[in-house]
């Protein structure tokens, strides 16, 4: 028997999301019929989809009558269109640009001259960065000062049609910033007759482009994306992002920092590890403006992330802080083993083994990326430590934890097979270097290191080649 769609959707929701809907079901104001509030506390107390009977909830709604399916798909189809209600209003709320259009236009239709005076002068004191909101205001005041006083001149409806240009370009630098991303990214097809048409509107704003903060930074990710190996977009952006974030709404100010942390990213990964630190002051930008979280609720990647990008940089201190005050914001079901992780290559990097090794033991591993990168950071320990034994029966356990785990690819399996390879190779190096002639162990590490280098399914790559160029691996064993 299929699932209401309805019982679907309310059980997808949140907790939190959920209490809120029960709330607006037995709201008067919203719904006065007592058979879709009956039928919603039903839905809503089930524990699962599965638990779903018909015939219980029309016995519920409609008491002791004969079943029949339609009256009781009716009150599900009456709930559903009450859900989609919910959802509506709760959007709203969260996008200004919706709330305030829709509030320009309530103001509009209640035909108050007072209240709509009152309510422009209010409006018009507030500094307003959102171009469609100014475009609704000056619309609002165009009609009312002319229905009111008819007054002979176009200023209000000038300035709302110059921000509905500005709400134009920054919706269309959105879309096409998205687009060209997963061009390079995904190979996504897009028009590129459209793209040159948009280049040649672009280029009849240019005083705009410089005006509005946030056509002014979707301008420049829009250059970088449109040309991915070009760093001449970035001179200069990290300031005027300080600058301007501010007065971003909260969705623009996480998008581009979306896209910029993608940029840093990108250049690390080409061995610019000056882009360490620009990624890393991005972070604290983030973090003090608060564009972290989702719902107050903080990703255990970015948390991750985070953490290690601090980490390289040897930044122990405010990274081990970061650890500490943020890890309340990690979903509660994740919270306890993404900081202990966390806590644990804190340690690691900061050579405390064994303390590094007692919080790995206290993480109960049910994702397939905390495991294996925590076995990566007892690796690293084994090694330090001259622990061959230990290293071949980690490496013997994460083998046979490879084999049973389906949920990784094939070439992630082989990320880690490679390191517990290339590390053993490494350790034997090690091991003969005090017995080889220089020249000969010189030429064994310079394969190495180029076998290494040229593989593209290596996990750990960067540290392989750290340890392969340094001084200890060869005078460690003298």
């Amino acid at each position: 028997m299929s699932i209401p769609k309805v019982i679907s959707a309310l059980h997808s929701l949140s907790q939190a999301k959920r209490k809120r809907f029960s709330k607006f079901l037995h709201s008067p104001y919203f719904n006065t019929r007592l058979k879709v509030i009956a039928l919603g506390d039903y839905i809503t107390e089930l524990q699962s989809e599965e638990d779903w009977d018909s015939a219980t909830a029309f016995d519920l709604v409609f008491g002791k009558k004969k079943f029949e399916p339609l009256p009781l798909n009716n009150v599900l189809s009456d709930l559903y269109k009450l859900l989609e209600r919910f959802l509506r209003i709760e959007a709203m709320e969260q996008a200004d640009d919706l709330k305030h259009a829709a509030e320009v236009k309530g103001i509009l239709n209640i035909s108050a001259p007072s209240v709509t005076k009152a309510f422009l002068r209010k409006k018009e004191k507030q500094d307003r960065q959102d171009p469609f909101g100014k475009y609704q205001l000056y619309k609002l005041s165009d009609q009312f000062h002319f229905q009111q006083t008819r007054k002979n001149n176009n200023d209000d409806l000038i300035a709302s049609q110059k921000n509905f240009t500005t709400h134009f370009l920054q919706q269309q630098l959105r879309t096409w910033c998205e687009l060209l991303n997963r061009s390079n990214i995904l190979s996504l097809e897009f028009d590129k007759n459209e793209l040159s048409k948009f280049k040649t509107v672009l280029n009849q704003f240019e005083d705009d482009l410089q005006k509005n903060p946030s056509i002014h930074l979707y301008y420049s990710i829009f250059q970088w994306l449109n040309n991915p190996a070009d760093d001449d977009w970035y001179i200069g952006f990290p300031e005027k992002l300080i600058a301007h974030l501010d007065k971003l709404s909260e969705n623009n100010a996480k998008e581009i920092c979306a896209y910029v942390q993608n940029y840093c990213v990108k250049r690390i990964n080409e061995g610019k590890e000056n882009f360490l630190r620009e990624l890393f002051n991005l972070f604290r930008l983030m973090i003090e403006k608060n564009l972290i979280t989702d719902n107050n609720s903080l990703s255990q990647w970015t948390y991750k992330n985070i953490v290690t990008t601090g980490l390289r940089l040897k930044e122990f201190e405010e990274t081990e802080q970061f650890i500490h005050e943020w890890y309340i914001k990690l979903p509660e079901a994740v919270r306890d083993n993404a900081y202990q992780y966390n806590l644990a290559v804190l340690h690691y990097e900061s050579k405390q083994y064994k303390r590094a090794m007692q919080l790995l033991n206290k993480v109960h591993f049910t994702d397939p990326n905390y495991y294996l990168d925590a076995k990566c950071i007892l690796l690293k320990i084994y090694f330090e430590q001259e622990a061959f034994e230990a290293i071949h029966t980690l490496k013997d356990t994460v083998k046979i934890y490879l084999l049973r785990e389906k949920l990784l690819s094939k070439n992630q399996k082989q990320l880690y097979k490679n390191l517990f390879n290339y590390t053993l190779k490494l350790y034997r190096l090690k091991y003969e270097s005090g017995y080889l002639a220089d020249e000969k162990l010189q030429a064994a590490l310079q394969k190495l290191t180029n076998e290494i280098q040229q593989n593209e399914l290596v996990a750990n790559k960067a540290w392989l080649v750290r340890v392969l160029g340094s001084d200890d691996l060869v005078s460690g064993t003298e």
